[in-house]
């Protein structure tokens, strides 16, 4: 496999970890509003 080719597979492996950490943020982002929300209602 030549250099060129390898990298080309790489970008392409890093274009789809984007990809799939685009969808995770959402559910992640939620998750944490949540979890502040909680430690609100416990420190008060």
């Amino acid at each position: 496999m030549t250099a060129a080719l390898r990298l080309k597979f790489e970008m392409k492996d890093v274009s789809e970890l984007i990809q799939v950490c685009k969808e995770l943020v959402p559910p992640v982002k939620r998750v944490l509003a949540d979890a502040v929300e909680l430690k609100k209602c416990w420190s008060s």
